[in-house]
């Protein structure tokens, strides 16, 4: 249930992930030229009464994450119980090996019809993400509940929320995508 990423086609990074019951928070890095891993980040353990650091995320699997401009953002995920959101997001600081978060602006053509929330992606784990170029498209996702079928996209060199007029077909969960060289999204298998 971890996320990875690669950075200028050397660096895989890992994040997160979960360990029998125990959620991780933990950042490593492969190094593929030199095929050598490299624990970044030794994030607190869930479950652990080891108090939360104050810019640290808490524990999660099936998250997502994309690198843009030296740092790498998490986008959701949860435990068994809990997910997530997107109003404020964590970043990775691949410099200095440090979290920080960001608050995110919601969709302001969306009326605010009974709370503000309607203008976020609702919480959610097991969603895919694709990254092409500043902007970031999250598909699907579950929240022990619920299915999601909407597309929302965040533009990082703003942090402004948009959802997409379009939908997927059918609502899905714990699927991949990916993006082609055209700007079509992909996506693959899921529930």
């Amino acid at each position: 249930g971890q996320v990875c990423c690669l950075v200028v086609n050397r660096y895989f990074y890992t994040i997160g992930g979960k360990s029998g019951h125990h959620y991780l928070m933990d950042v490593h890095c492969l190094d593929l030229e030199t095929r050598t891993w490299q624990r970044l980040y030794m994030g607190r353990r869930g479950f652990d009464l080891i108090e939360n650091l104050p810019n640290d995320p808490s524990p999660r699997y099936r998250a997502e994450i994309v690198e843009f401009q030296g740092k790498i953002y998490l986008f959701g995920g949860g435990t068994a119980n809990e997910n997530d959101g997107f109003d404020e997001l964590y970043f990775f600081d691949i410099q200095s090996k440090s979290w920080s978060s960001r608050r995110t602006l919601g969709d302001y053509t969306i009326p605010i019809d009974e709370s503000i929330c309607d203008q976020y992606p609702e919480p959610r784990k097991c969603h895919s993400c694709v990254q092409s170029g500043q902007y970031v498209f999250i598909l699907g996702g579950y929240d022990n509940q619920r299915i999601f079928s909407a597309v929302w996209r965040l533009d990082l060199t703003d942090f402004q929320w948009r959802k997409m007029d379009q939908k997927l077909e059918k609502p899905v969960y714990f699927h991949d995508s990916a993006v082609t060289e055209d700007g079509k999204i992909v996506i693959f298998g899921g529930v």
